[in-house]
């Protein structure tokens, strides 16, 4: 996650934080489907990794703001 996106969390109420976190990780799925319809190059792969690394922390994230409610 950027870190303009994890103050802008951090300073919401988590149902808040969660709804935000929901429509990001959304976009990256629509993004990395994006990716994948390009086809399967090296730079692709790049891409999908960087995404996924992405998603990854969106999820931590989204676990711990769940745990906490």
């Amino acid at each position: 996650m950027t870190r303009i996106l994890e103050e802008t969390i951090d300073s919401l109420r988590p149902v808040d934080a969660v709804r935000v976190l929901d429509a990001v990780d959304g976009t990256l799925d629509a993004l990395r489907q994006d990716a994948l319809e390009i086809g399967d190059t090296p730079e692709v792969r790049q891409i999908l990794r960087r995404i996924d690394a992405y998603k990854g922390h969106l999820h931590q994230q989204r676990s711990s703001l769940t745990a906490t409610e």
